[in-house]
């Protein structure tokens, strides 16, 4: 958003503009935390021996690609051009 466009701007406007961009770095950070919790799990999985844990792991990575797929949609519904 341009200078002039944003002294335009009411000052709730500005309040709900600010508001929106931190929910959406919230997002951004949440996930790439979720991206690295993937990685990790899967890296888990590579590494495990016992049979047992066969099924966690994958629960494991399962839940963590959901999260993050799910982080991805929203970012993409919010779509802040700026960014």
């Amino acid at each position: 958003m341009s200078t002039s466009a944003e002294k335009s701007l009411s000052s709730v406007e500005k309040r709900i503009i600010r508001q929106e961009r931190e929910a959406y770095e919230y997002l951004r950070e949440e996930a790439l935390s979720a991206l690295g919790d993937f990685k990790r799990c899967v890296n888990n999985f590579n590494f495990i021996s016992e049979e047992k844990l066969v099924d966690v792991c994958i629960y494991d990575i399962q839940k963590a690609m959901s999260r993050y797929e799910y982080l991805v949609s929203e970012l993409k519904r919010i779509n802040f051009e700026e960014f």
